[in-house]
């Protein structure tokens, strides 16, 4: 089943001219971290690291540092990225990108994951669309605590009320894992998406078992990716 990655395709290059490569992405941290927050941090590396060698052909390297200060770089063209996590009054989700020009360093600030994380998004997505550096500054906060997309998928493969095709989660009474599952996943967390209900509300026929060990191990999987 072939599927576009709309705005997430790797083809679409950087625009902002001043930016040539990006040579380190930095974690600073200075609050307690646990396992689960750990996992978003790393995705969020992992998104900007793939985003830099789509734009530049070229993954950065990723380091911990404690400070900003010692922060610099040898080229007037190639930037620094920084994922700073900061205890701040906030709700979740909420984050802040800033740009210091003079040392080419671009800073993502949250004081949770998830802020880092669709922060990191956000950066991506104003380095392929604006013209200067200080045009990627912003402030973003979410309006809802929950944003979830609801599907109304079938086991089957069909989907009730379906007006764009079948489902890409399920067929013939089996779950779908593959690339696509996952290049979903990623575009909904892009923008800011953070649940989703892959299953009929009206729950009928195989979809009952879903919560039974039938279906445990794919619904595992499922959860492992969206995570």
């Amino acid at each position: 089943m072939e599927y576009e990655s709309a705005w997430l395709n790797g083809s679409i290059p950087c625009a902002v001219p001043d930016i040539r490569g990006i040579d380190h992405i930095y974690l600073m941290s200075n609050a307690d971290v646990g396992r689960s927050d750990n996992d978003i941090i790393d995705t969020a590396v992992r998104e900007l690291g793939v985003a830099a060698q789509e734009m530049f052909g070229k993954t950065p390297a990723s380091e911990h540092i404690l400070s900003t200060d010692i922060l610099y770089t040898k080229s007037n063209t190639n930037a620094n990225i920084v994922l700073k996590l900061e205890a701040a009054d906030e709700k979740p989700g909420a984050f802040r990108i800033s740009a210091d020009k003079q040392n080419m360093t671009v800073t993502v600030s949250s004081a949770s994951a998830e802020g880092l994380l669709y922060g990191a998004f956000r950066l991506i997505f104003l380095l392929r669309t604006v013209d200067t550096l200080g045009q990627l500054e912003c402030a973003e906060t979410p309006a809802s605590p929950l944003r979830m997309l609801n599907h109304w998928d079938n086991l089957d493969g069909s989907i009730e009320r379906g007006y764009s095709g079948r489902s890409f989660f399920f067929d013939s009474d089996k779950v779908i894992i593959d690339d696509r599952t996952e290049a979903y996943a990623r575009l909904i967390a892009s923008v800011g998406i953070n649940a989703v209900v892959i299953n009929n509300v009206n729950v009928r026929a195989a979809a009952t078992k879903l919560i039974s060990a039938e279906y445990r191990n794919e619904i595992k999987r499922f959860t492992a990716i969206f995570k």
